[in-house]
């Protein structure tokens, strides 16, 4: 794994992932997590502690595999798919204390953090060689709610995690080229959410077509141009 080079010989690689969100908190990044858990958690040669967010009143400790652990930080939300700057914030303020923890005694080998921000600033302070994954509001320009904190903040923020990180990835190649014009130059792959061929896959031949539309009805994902189209 790129940007996770270790000189020590070890058996497993330990990763420290952070992801503010996690099913039932959340949209498509804390799912896209938890699907990718379920797979890491079938292998021998990984360990993951996975740092989130949680809807019970107390810090909750889960072992979702003998190699995957969960740590659950009490997070009052008022919306599970509603992100306040309130939250964030006190968010951000559990996790940097709970994950530098973490890493002091974990000897972890990577940080993989999901989207540049907040999740990215909690990783970047960690000294871990870091992986940040972007994954749309974390980019500067793809939040309407956040166009003037763009140019006076987000775009700053942005630019020193990705600097700072050993690989950035894209869940999109739309998404990287939005990246590129807050930093250009920046290397950037793309990695897109993955399918689960064991369950989804074609289906017989029909003469009427059926679309499955799966997304936030933002205007972004650009669900009224498919109903157009089809209309």
């Amino acid at each position: 794994m790129p940007g996770c080079e270790d000189e020590r010989t070890s058996p497993a690689l330990r990763v420290l992932m952070i992801n503010y969100e996690y099913p039932p908190i959340g949209g498509g990044t804390g799912k896209a997590c938890a699907h990718l858990l379920a797979e890491l958690g079938r292998r021998q040669d990984v360990t993951v502690d996975l740092v989130t967010s949680g809807v019970r009143p107390q810090l909750t400790i889960t072992a979702l595999s003998d190699n995957i652990t969960l740590h659950q930080l009490p997070i009052a939300k008022r919306d599970l798919q509603y992100w306040r700057v309130g939250e964030i914030l006190a968010w951000m303020h559990r996790a940097l204390p709970y994950t530098a923890r973490l890493a002091r005694r974990g000897r972890y080998d990577c940080c993989h953090s999901w989207a540049g921000w907040p999740s990215g600033i909690v990783g970047y302070r960690l000294r871990l060689p870091h992986i940040v994954a972007l994954r749309g509001s974390d980019v500067p320009g793809y939040n309407e709610r956040l166009r003037k904190l763009d140019p006076l903040l987000m775009t700053f923020i942005a630019r020193r995690i990705w600097r700072g990180a050993g690989r950035v990835v894209a869940v999109s190649r739309g998404l990287r080229e939005l990246a590129l014009r807050s930093r250009p130059g920046t290397e950037i792959d793309v990695i897109p959410n993955g399918v689960d061929v064991e369950h989804f896959g074609p289906g017989p031949v029909r003469d009427t077509k059926r679309v499955l539309f799966v997304g936030r009805l933002i205007e972004r994902k650009g669900v009224g141009y498919l109903i157009q189209a089809f209309r």
